[in-house]
């Protein structure tokens, strides 16, 4: 131990590989946008117009099954660094992790629709 007063800090070891935290990091990713468009299409239909016959459980379905295709691949490319940046400054606590999370998908939802009406424009141009 390192009890002397003016004795330099214990600097910590080097990280050992734990397949449990890299499975449980694989596990988190894959379930965030598939936990993430259930919410999106399962609440949104709480929210549904008069007159409208919502089924929260079907759309919840549907938004599960969307944000795990689309959104698996994106989690692993720009959620695995941004993990890894976020271990290496030790930040940790899961309101980082979910905000950074609720921008990410904010972000997504505003880039697609901007694509949503760049492709709409142009149909219209070719659309004689």
């Amino acid at each position: 131990m390192n009890d002397a007063p003016d004795a330099p800090p214990i600097e910590p070891g080097p990280h050992r590989f734990s397949l449990v935290l890299m499975l449980r990091t694989l596990a988190g990713l894959i379930l965030a946008p598939t936990v993430g468009g259930a919410i999106i299409l399962g609440g949104s239909t709480l929210f549904d117009k008069p007159g409208g016959d919502p089924d929260v459980l079907s759309m919840a379905t549907i938004g599960a099954y969307i944000g795990f295709a689309y959104g698996i691949v994106p989690a692993l490319l720009i959620g695995w660094p941004i993990h890894l940046i976020l271990l290496h400054k030790r930040w940790t606590h899961p309101l980082v992790y979910i905000g950074l999370g609720a921008g990410i998908g904010i972000s997504a939802l505003f880039l697609m629709g901007l694509a949503d009406g760049a492709f709409d424009s142009v149909a219209r141009e070719l659309d004689p």
